[in-house]
């Protein structure tokens, strides 16, 4: 069961030194995830691209708003469900994996044949998986970070759904004049995995995949460094400052956590271990190896900053 029904846990002094409050971040994420959902993407441009597959293919209007009905059919069946997974593995994953599979869905409409089978099949798996970037995971993860202005707050991340709707007929109007619906269908499709997956994925925290990241090049980094010249001792001395670095991180960390808005430390430690990784790329000399091990640890501040990034 996940621990998204508790409320983040920040202290008196992270919020003094915060100078935005970090909930007003994860609106802004939001905001931008609501952008790239359903409504804006399907809803908003279906007409648009109603005529050109019917010209195209020779289907008539009833047989293209089939596969927009299936698709509504498939959304209402799959709601509560999502619901029910958004409850019980929390709603950040849920939104990153309907975020994920509603991108990959608009791209394969840009690969679709004759058979009109095949096109309503797509929209069926678009609405099922349509609920995961609704409003409600986003309004439940808003909701957790605020008691006051938590209806301003539910209002302007929602408000950015409604401008997109507005927006993204006339935008795919324009893409789909200049290089065609297929085109169109994969730039759309593309656009909703490159932008609100990393924005999600950053604001709403997955930590997770960039801890997974640092922990692929601490297993090959001996093999790395005995590529560059390296001896086999002096590798493994670079590899045993990982740890080194990670016992000193770990106590620094916690310190830091009781003074620092937990986010920011978090930031800090990525832009450290970063900079190891940047150090690697350098031909190998000197002090550079064991410089590059220090900083390359798992970036994992604690229970406080799961809570908070977590919204």
């Amino acid at each position: 069961m996940t621990n998204e029904g508790t409320r983040p846990i920040v202290t008196t002094s992270a919020l003094k030194t915060s100078r935005v409050f970090y909930g007003w971040w994860v609106v802004l994420a939001s905001g931008i995830g609501l952008a790239f959902c359903f409504g804006p993407i399907i809803v908003a441009t279906f007409g648009i691209f109603l005529k050109p597959l019917s010209n195209e293919f020779g289907w008539s209007r009833a047989q293209i708003s089939l596969a927009f009905s299936l698709a509504m059919v498939a959304h209402t069946v799959a709601m509560p469900f999502i619901g029910r997974l958004a409850d019980y593995i929390g709603a950040r994953k849920v939104i990153l994996a309907g975020s994920l599979f509603l991108g990959l869905g608009v791209f394969l409409l840009s690969t679709v044949s004759a058979h009109l089978w095949q096109f309503c099949a797509i929209y069926v798996i678009i609405g099922s998986v349509a609920g995961g970037t609704a409003p409600v995971p986003y309004s439940k993860v808003i909701a957790r970070w605020f008691d006051r202005m938590r209806g301003l707050a539910l209002g302007l991340a929602l408000a950015t759904l409604s401008l997109s709707f507005a927006t993204m007929p006339f935008v795919a109007e324009t893409m789909l004049a200049a290089i065609g619906w297929r085109r169109t269908y994969a730039l759309m499709g593309m656009a909703v995995i490159v932008i609100t997956i990393p924005v999600i994925g950053l604001l709403l925290k997955a930590f997770f995949l960039m801890s997974a990241s640092f922990h692929g090049v601490i297993v090959h980094l001996v093999p790395l460094l005995t590529d560059r010249g390296l001896s086999a001792q002096n590798a493994a001395l670079a590899a045993s400052l990982v740890g080194v670095g990670s016992f000193l991180a770990r106590i620094g960390i916690g310190y830091l956590l009781d003074i620092f808005f937990a986010a920011s430390v978090a930031a800090w430690m990525f832009t450290a271990s970063t900079l190891g990784l940047c150090i690697l790329f350098v031909p190998t000399a000197g002090f550079l190896p064991y410089a590059a091990a220090l900083p390359l640890r798992r970036v994992h501040p604690g229970r406080r900053s799961r809570s908070d990034a977590d919204g």
